[in-house]
């Protein structure tokens, strides 16, 4: 995989592991010298047709808690080099200023371990409740230091709408799109399963649009053994009852970019659009995507340096 920001993310092809968070020491004068560069991604070399979707699995295990992480499906206009901004940000959203930041569209499974004001974090009263995870997309279109800020945007939607990050008023609605991490305190030192599903429902040629199902399964610990062999069997669809700790579910509509007017006299100017019938041009997306995981520090504060290991990643995709 490739990797960005060498100080918060590596990668050892050998065991094929993603190390998340603090690779080096950081030292208060890291900190303040380089305020701006606490973000890190790890991206697929290679982008993959969509088609119908995609299975992925992948295990983590944290060694230290901080801001947390997100796996990402980004469109693949995407180069492997962009990264989104430090602390809450999570490396998914804002703009870094060193790197490109993530273009929309994109999906993202938001494993938060930082109730984080800011974000609209949903706020639990169970005592030592930390942590949930979340379906998240892009926010508002004008600005890309939202895109991870649960429940937007908000309504009213303009006619053709980038889809709405899962509110945090669902955290404990069943099979929404954001859930508590499992238990009453973080899990550190387990190994916690997630299995991700994108298929897609529907296409709509008229309005230009796809509409996608978003599944994600998290369960922590290893007792479950039938379970989590189902989670690793990307081969096949799972099934949505199966018992793990966590089930999110989300059903976004994600709209081709409209662009200028265009004719058959006046062909759109890229290959990747297409001239609709009401002589509009319209850029397709997730005709591919990329795939990889992004987190973040803080450069104030050493109390949020994480470190998070990602192992056994794999993915089918849907033809």
């Amino acid at each position: 995989m490739t990797v960005l920001g060498g100080q918060i993310v590596d990668y050892d092809p050998g065991n094929r592991t993603l190390t998340l968070g603090r690779i080096f020491s950081i030292t208060t004068a890291d900190r303040t010298a380089n305020a701006g560069a606490f973000f890190g991604c790890s991206w697929t070399p290679e982008t993959h047709v969509l088609g119908n979707g995609l299975r992925s699995y992948f295990k983590f295990r944290i060694a230290n808690t901080g801001h947390g992480f997100t796996f990402a499906v980004i469109d693949g206009s995407n180069s492997a080099n962009v990264c989104g901004a430090e602390a809450e940000q999570l490396g998914y959203s804002g703009n870094n200023l060193i790197t490109p930041p993530i273009g929309y569209p994109k999906m993202g499974l938001e494993i938060d371990t930082s109730k984080n004001t800011s974000r609209d974090d949903p706020v639990s009263s169970a005592s030592g409740q930390t942590g949930h995870a979340a379906i998240v997309y892009w926010g508002d279109e004008a600005t890309v230091d939202d895109d991870n800020i649960h429940g937007l945007p908000s309504p009213p939607m303009p006619s053709r709408p980038a889809p709405r990050n899962p509110p945090p008023g669902d955290v404990s609605t069943t099979d929404s799109g954001i859930a508590y991490l499992p238990g009453s305190s973080l899990p550190t030192n387990v190994d916690i399963h997630v299995r991700v599903e994108v298929r897609r429902l529907t296409t709509n040629d008229a309005q230009h649009s796809n509409t996608y199902q978003i599944d994600a399964w998290i369960e922590k610990g290893n007792l479950k053994t039938d379970v989590i062999s189902a989670m690793r069997n990307t081969t096949r669809p799972l099934d949505p009852n199966t018992a793990a700790d966590i089930h999110l579910r989300d059903t976004p509509t994600i709209y081709d970019i409209q662009g200028g007017a265009c004719s058959p006299a006046l062909p759109c100017p890229s290959t990747n659009q297409v001239c609709g019938t009401d002589n509009l041009c319209y850029t397709k997306n997730f005709d591919t995507a990329r795939l990889g995981f992004t987190n973040s520090q803080s450069s104030t504060s050493s109390s949020k340096d994480q470190t998070i290991y990602i192992s056994d990643f794999f993915t089918t995709w849907i033809p």
